[in-house]
């Protein structure tokens, strides 16, 4: 049995198939975050732009519940997208495998950045997110004020109660800030459990439902240098928590624990 897959070509290219100059095989956008992958300027960001602008599309069209991501390939030849589905549709399940971000379509409003497609007046779209115009009261830049929007998701609000996915061992569970338990700390203690910091009660559930599965996988007790060879190998892992302007994820600790907030 034999599996035949249709070749890229490129137009430029010598041999008509590996392109020439700066064509080649290209990220245009990644499924997870749903804005053009190239930068301006770069070869395939006109393309991915509106690409971006059919995700927008395609959202409102779904009423919210779908659109297609990752896309890649040329410009005139796409490869292996991915379905991206709101947690409203998966209810739990794993749906159209472990790259379907169901967070990132819940958070699309807040992260897609309304380009020239988006805003044509004859396609009546709403623009969302990053694409809205500031307020006249906004600060001047390097300022931490912006639009409401803006702020609830790149820096979290103080008054939001932060939960905790702890990974691993005996305590292995969703905690609140005032009960998560405590953990041994320091050069001696074992690597398991990790304690992640997450911003709300669905993401603390697809952490764990993400990390948990991996580190069963595991002998018992492994050493460091195991559970960071099984994290580094997974994709999902390293789209998991994501870095926005404001806030960064950051590990710190031995046990490590990554923390979101400033």
């Amino acid at each position: 049995m034999y599996l035949a897959e249709e070749l890229i070509r490129f137009d430029d290219g010598p041999d008509g198939i590996s392109g020439g100059g700066s064509k080649k095989f290209t990220k245009f956008i990644h499924n997870s975050n749903p804005n053009p992958f190239p930068e301006p300027g770069e070869y395939g960001y006109e393309t991915a732009e509106f690409l971006a602008f059919t995700q927008h599309v395609q959202y409102s069209n779904t009423n919210g519940q779908v659109y297609i991501s990752d896309y890649q390939g040329s410009t005139t030849l796409l490869s292996d997208p991915q379905i991206l589905t709101h947690p409203d549709v998966n209810q739990g399940q794993i749906l159209f495998g472990e790259g379907n971000l169901e967070d990132e379509v819940a958070a699309f409003e807040h992260q897609h950045v309304c380009n020239k497609y988006c805003k044509w007046p004859g396609f009546q779209l709403e623009v969302f997110g990053k694409g809205k115009a500031r307020s006249s009261g906004t600060a001047s830049k390097g300022s931490l004020a912006r639009s409401s929007l803006q702020f609830d998701m790149a820096v979290p609000s103080t008054n939001v109660e932060y939960m905790w996915a702890v990974i691993g061992g005996p305590v292995t569970g969703i905690y609140r800030d005032s009960d998560c338990p405590r953990m041994e700390c320091g050069r001696a203690s074992p690597p398991l459990p990790i304690a992640i910091q997450c911003i709300s009660e669905r993401e603390a559930q697809l952490v764990c439902r993400t990390l948990q599965p991996i580190v069963n996988a595991l002998p018992a007790n492994p050493s460091p240098t195991q559970l960071l060879a099984a994290l580094g190998d997974s994709r999902n892992v390293r789209n998991l928590l994501h870095d926005d302007e404001g806030f960064h994820a950051v590990v710190i600790g031995a046990p490590p624990g990554v923390h979101r907030t400033r």
